[in-house]
Protein backbone atom coordinates (compact mmCIF):
# COMPACT_ATOMS: atom_id res chain seq x y z
CA UNK A 1 0.00 0.00 0.00
CA UNK A 2 1.34 3.41 -0.97
CA UNK A 3 1.97 5.93 1.83
CA UNK A 4 -0.27 9.01 1.70
CA UNK A 5 1.52 12.32 1.86
CA UNK A 6 0.59 15.99 1.93
CA UNK A 7 -2.99 16.85 1.05
CA UNK A 8 -4.00 13.22 0.56
CA UNK A 9 -2.86 12.40 4.07
CA UNK A 10 -4.81 15.32 5.55
CA UNK A 11 -7.97 14.18 3.76
CA UNK A 12 -8.14 10.87 5.64
CA UNK A 13 -6.79 11.64 9.12
CA UNK A 14 -5.94 14.45 11.50
CA UNK A 15 -2.39 15.57 10.76
CA UNK A 16 0.33 17.24 12.80
CA UNK A 17 3.25 19.38 11.70
CA UNK A 18 5.82 20.79 14.12
CA UNK A 19 6.19 24.39 12.97
CA UNK A 20 8.13 26.17 15.74
CA UNK A 21 11.00 24.97 17.95
CA UNK A 22 12.59 27.13 20.62
CA UNK A 23 15.21 26.04 23.16
CA UNK A 24 18.82 26.97 23.98
CA UNK A 25 20.60 30.24 23.41
CA UNK A 26 24.11 29.03 22.66
CA UNK A 27 25.81 25.84 21.54
CA UNK A 28 27.66 25.06 24.78
CA UNK A 29 24.81 25.48 27.34
CA UNK A 30 22.00 23.00 27.87
CA UNK A 31 18.58 24.58 27.51
CA UNK A 32 16.66 24.92 30.77
CA UNK A 33 13.40 25.18 28.85
CA UNK A 34 12.17 24.15 25.43
CA UNK A 35 9.02 24.89 23.48
CA UNK A 36 7.50 23.38 20.37
CA UNK A 37 4.38 24.39 18.48
CA UNK A 38 2.56 21.70 16.56
CA UNK A 39 0.04 22.71 13.92
CA UNK A 40 -2.95 20.37 13.73
CA UNK A 41 -5.32 19.87 10.81
CA UNK A 42 -8.27 18.21 12.51
CA UNK A 43 -10.37 15.99 10.27
CA UNK A 44 -14.14 16.61 10.31
CA UNK A 45 -15.65 14.08 12.71
CA UNK A 46 -12.68 14.38 15.07
CA UNK A 47 -12.57 16.96 17.89
CA UNK A 48 -10.07 19.21 19.62
CA UNK A 49 -10.67 17.37 22.93
CA UNK A 50 -10.02 13.95 21.39
CA UNK A 51 -6.86 15.17 19.64
CA UNK A 52 -5.55 16.80 22.84
CA UNK A 53 -6.22 13.56 24.75
CA UNK A 54 -4.30 11.62 22.09
CA UNK A 55 -1.35 14.07 22.22
CA UNK A 56 -1.10 13.82 26.01
CA UNK A 57 -1.16 10.01 25.78
CA UNK A 58 1.56 9.98 23.08
CA UNK A 59 3.81 12.48 24.88
CA UNK A 60 3.30 10.63 28.20
CA UNK A 61 5.71 12.83 30.16
CA UNK A 62 4.51 14.88 33.16
CA UNK A 63 7.31 17.39 32.57
CA UNK A 64 5.82 18.31 29.19
CA UNK A 65 2.84 20.62 29.17
CA UNK A 66 0.46 20.04 26.24
CA UNK A 67 -1.97 22.88 25.72
CA UNK A 68 -4.09 24.46 23.07
CA UNK A 69 -2.85 27.80 21.72
CA UNK A 70 -3.30 29.94 18.67
CA UNK A 71 -6.00 31.72 16.75
CA UNK A 72 -7.02 28.62 14.80
CA UNK A 73 -7.72 26.31 17.73
CA UNK A 74 -11.37 25.66 16.94
CA UNK A 75 -13.32 22.53 16.16
CA UNK A 76 -13.18 21.32 12.56
CA UNK A 77 -15.75 22.78 10.19
CA UNK A 78 -18.97 20.97 9.49
CA UNK A 79 -19.40 19.22 6.14
CA UNK A 80 -21.88 21.00 3.87
CA UNK A 81 -24.35 19.02 1.78
CA UNK A 82 -23.82 18.69 -1.95
CA UNK A 83 -27.57 18.05 -2.27
CA UNK A 84 -28.33 21.66 -1.34
CA UNK A 85 -29.51 24.45 -3.63
CA UNK A 86 -26.36 26.34 -2.58
CA UNK A 87 -24.13 23.63 -3.99
CA UNK A 88 -26.17 23.50 -7.21
CA UNK A 89 -25.69 27.28 -7.58
CA UNK A 90 -21.96 26.88 -7.01
CA UNK A 91 -21.79 24.02 -9.53
CA UNK A 92 -23.75 26.00 -12.15
CA UNK A 93 -21.43 28.99 -11.64
CA UNK A 94 -18.27 26.90 -12.07
CA UNK A 95 -19.58 25.16 -15.18
CA UNK A 96 -20.68 28.51 -16.62
CA UNK A 97 -17.02 29.57 -16.70
CA UNK A 98 -15.25 26.20 -17.07
CA UNK A 99 -17.64 23.71 -18.72
CA UNK A 100 -14.96 21.00 -18.92
CA UNK A 101 -14.51 20.86 -15.13
CA UNK A 102 -15.92 18.05 -13.03
CA UNK A 103 -17.46 19.59 -9.93
CA UNK A 104 -17.05 17.25 -6.99
CA UNK A 105 -16.86 17.33 -3.21
CA UNK A 106 -13.35 17.85 -1.84
CA UNK A 107 -12.05 18.35 1.67
CA UNK A 108 -10.33 21.71 2.00
CA UNK A 109 -7.58 21.05 4.53
CA UNK A 110 -6.70 24.66 5.29
CA UNK A 111 -8.27 27.21 7.60
CA UNK A 112 -10.29 29.79 5.68
CA UNK A 113 -12.42 32.80 6.55
CA UNK A 114 -15.43 30.53 5.94
CA UNK A 115 -15.21 29.50 9.60
CA UNK A 116 -16.78 32.87 10.47
CA UNK A 117 -19.94 32.00 8.50
CA UNK A 118 -20.67 28.59 10.02
CA UNK A 119 -23.25 30.09 12.38
CA UNK A 120 -25.10 31.77 9.50
CA UNK A 121 -25.70 28.81 7.20
CA UNK A 122 -25.42 25.04 7.03
CA UNK A 123 -24.14 25.42 3.46
CA UNK A 124 -20.69 26.96 3.76
CA UNK A 125 -18.39 25.84 0.95
CA UNK A 126 -14.65 26.46 1.10
CA UNK A 127 -13.55 26.73 -2.45
CA UNK A 128 -10.86 28.26 -4.64
CA UNK A 129 -11.62 28.19 -8.37
CA UNK A 130 -8.10 27.66 -9.65
CA UNK A 131 -6.34 24.71 -11.22
CA UNK A 132 -3.37 23.82 -9.08
CA UNK A 133 -0.55 21.77 -10.52
CA UNK A 134 1.63 19.77 -8.10
CA UNK A 135 4.27 22.53 -8.21
CA UNK A 136 1.62 25.11 -7.24
CA UNK A 137 0.57 23.06 -4.18
CA UNK A 138 4.20 22.73 -3.08
CA UNK A 139 4.57 26.53 -3.04
CA UNK A 140 1.46 27.13 -0.87
CA UNK A 141 2.49 29.17 2.18
CA UNK A 142 6.09 28.85 1.08
CA UNK A 143 8.74 30.54 -0.96
CA UNK A 144 7.48 32.02 -4.22
CA UNK A 145 3.78 31.37 -3.53
CA UNK A 146 1.77 32.55 -6.53
CA UNK A 147 -1.06 31.88 -8.96
CA UNK A 148 -0.86 32.02 -12.71
CA UNK A 149 -2.52 35.14 -14.15
CA UNK A 150 -4.95 33.01 -16.20
CA UNK A 151 -6.01 31.15 -13.02
CA UNK A 152 -6.53 34.44 -11.19
CA UNK A 153 -8.65 35.75 -14.07
CA UNK A 154 -10.70 32.52 -14.14
CA UNK A 155 -11.27 32.76 -10.39
CA UNK A 156 -12.63 36.30 -10.80
CA UNK A 157 -14.97 35.11 -13.56
CA UNK A 158 -16.24 32.21 -11.41
CA UNK A 159 -16.86 34.45 -8.39
CA UNK A 160 -18.64 36.99 -10.61
CA UNK A 161 -20.84 34.26 -12.06
CA UNK A 162 -21.56 32.93 -8.57
CA UNK A 163 -22.74 36.37 -7.41
CA UNK A 164 -24.96 36.71 -10.49
CA UNK A 165 -26.43 33.21 -10.07
CA UNK A 166 -27.03 33.67 -6.34
CA UNK A 167 -28.81 36.99 -6.95
CA UNK A 168 -31.17 35.16 -9.31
Amino acid sequence: MRKLEGTGNAMVRTTTAATIFQAGTTENVLASRARAVVNLRILPGDSVARVMQHLRRVVDDPRVQVRQVGAFSAEPSAVSSTASESFRTLERSIRGVAPDVIVARYLVVVVTDARHYAGLSSSVFRFLPVRLAPADRERMHGTNERLAVRDYERAIRVYRQLILNAAG
